[in-house]
């Protein structure tokens, strides 16, 4: 029996290593290539390769009447306009802030500068307005001319604006004193030297050496009577010396 038994363990160890070995070969089977005949021709795997376009198709427009062609310029000029529009209303009410922010501004300083006159001991505006224009020091006369020279003609109309009534009468009485000693400088000018012949001073009469002097000794005088004997209308050279002319003669007369 014991031999038995063993001759049986012996059978089975057996039938294991055969049925290992078996199975080893079934694996190493499937991981080998097949060997390919050399007599078989190579076929050549042919894949279809499709192309892919990743743009996008341009879509083909409808025609587009000449009228429609017309309403959507007149939209666009039309929007275009409106934004123009809104943005100079933008503008102008910008402009208008900062001015008006300004104008505070300004106002604050314009009274700390009173409060420092006062301090300094001027009563009046008119007082330190008064020294400004009469002043003997060298820095601050030079300063006052140049607000005169560049800034007076807007003083004087900051002023008739503020006293129209009072700039007007004082503007009346200067130029009537300009006009009676220039018209006097003018007239002496033109008067004929007593002694002096006839012929000889219209021998001498030039129209252009008299228009010229004239400018020099009355340019007011001069540019008063051009104004009225041309009503400010454009003309000729010529024809505007032939009126300067007769106005004088007249001007003359009258202070004749």
């Amino acid at each position: 029996m014991v031999i038995l038994h063993v001759h049986v363990l012996c059978l089975l160890r057996r039938v294991l290593i055969l049925f290992d070995a078996f199975r080893s070969a079934l694996l190493m089977s499937s991981l080998k290539r097949p060997r390919t005949d050399e007599n078989t021709p190579l076929v050549r795997l042919e894949t279809s390769i499709k192309f892919v376009d990743g743009l996008k198709r341009r879509r083909t427009s409808n025609k587009v009447t000449d009228e429609e062609i017309r309403v959507l310029r007149e939209k666009r000029a039309n929007d275009d306009a409106q934004k123009a529009e809104e943005q100079r209303r933008e503008t102008l009410a910008k402009a208008k802030a900062t001015a008006e922010a300004q104008s505070a501004q300004e106002e604050v300083l314009f009274a700390r500068v009173l409060s420092c006159m006062t301090d300094c001991g001027f009563g009046s505006l008119h007082g330190y307005l008064h020294r400004l224009m009469t002043t003997k020091a060298q820095h601050a006369s030079s300063q006052a001319s140049k607000l005169l020279i560049n800034k007076g003609k807007g003083l004087l109309n900051d002023m008739r604006n503020k006293q129209p009534g009072v700039i007007n009468r004082w503007a009346a009485a200067a130029t009537g004193e300009i006009l009676a000693e220039e018209g006097l400088k003018l007239a002496s000018y033109l008067w004929p030297q007593q002694g002096h012949p006839l012929t000889d001073a219209m021998s001498e009469f030039s129209l252009a050496r008299i228009l010229t002097d004239a400018e020099l000794l009355a340019p007011t005088v001069c540019s008063l009577l051009r104004d009225f004997a041309t009503n400010g209308a454009v003309i000729p050279a010529a024809e505007r010396r032939d009126n300067d002319l007769v106005s004088t003669h007249t001007s003359l007369l009258k202070y004749g």
